[in-house]
């Protein structure tokens, strides 16, 4: 049974604003690691949502978001088996808040850096994974 057009735009919107919260967030760890990035959000139809270019070099994050902890590990999953572009990662976030602080306080999100490794979403893990993708 196809979702009435109102539910589908709400969960458009809260997915809209769970990338900006991102967008937010990320810009306030790359300023603690004192690393300088262009961080842009991707229009839909991409196979991630934000896109970051550190040193002339280009990441790709896909944000996404449940409020089951189940539900965003297969999300998760789903992410890393569609075609995209390397280095990739997923950042993964349970009940959608609504402020970067909340997010970067709460045991709640996490950046996947493989579809079997994550760790929780805080600077010293940002820098993990710019690491290996070689940005830094």
């Amino acid at each position: 049974m196809p979702l009435h057009p109102n539910v589908v735009s709400y969960y458009a919107r809260a997915g809209y604003k769970l990338e900006l919260v991102v967008i937010d967030a990320l810009e306030e760890m790359l300023a603690i690691l004192g690393v300088e990035a262009r961080i842009g959000r991707i229009s839909s139809g991409a196979p991630y949502d934000v896109e970051l270019l550190v040193n002339g070099k280009r990441a790709f994050i896909e944000v996404k978001g449940s409020t089951r902890e189940d539900r965003l590990q297969w999300k998760v999953s789903q992410a890393f088996r569609r075609e995209h572009p390397e280095p990739f990662c997923v950042i993964g976030v349970l009940n959608y808040p609504r402020s970067s602080r909340k997010l970067l306080n709460s045991n709640r999100a996490w950046l996947w850096f493989s579809p079997t490794e994550r760790g929780k979403l805080s600077p010293a893990n940002l820098r993990k994974w710019l690491k290996r993708s070689r940005l830094l």
